[in-house]
């Protein structure tokens, strides 16, 4: 049995960055696609860690589906209509 590692608090920064970079602007999801985003996204930083295309997009799929199961659950605030005959005395 392999355990995967924790990511550490640049990783996940790194991850959440590219995210929200994808989600702005969409592209393909092939590794080539990929690898240039991460490429266009981290130039000029200087970081230890580079995620691999096939990471990111399990990160997007993963981040997909909780993301549809959250809108599926959550329909914003629920006013219950009053009814003034069922009012307490």
């Amino acid at each position: 049995m392999s355990f995967r590692p924790r990511r550490t608090a640049v990783e996940t920064e790194v991850m959440l960055r590219l995210v929200l970079l994808f989600q702005a602007n969409p592209v393909a999801l092939s590794d080539p696609a990929l690898s240039k985003l991460i490429d266009e996204a981290l130039r000029g930083e200087d970081h230890d860690w580079r995620p691999s295309p096939r990471a990111l997009r399990r990160e997007l799929q993963r981040r997909s589906a909780s993301e549809l199961d959250l809108k599926a659950v959550d329909n914003g605030p629920r006013v219950l209509p009053t009814d003034d005959s069922e009012a307490l005395p």
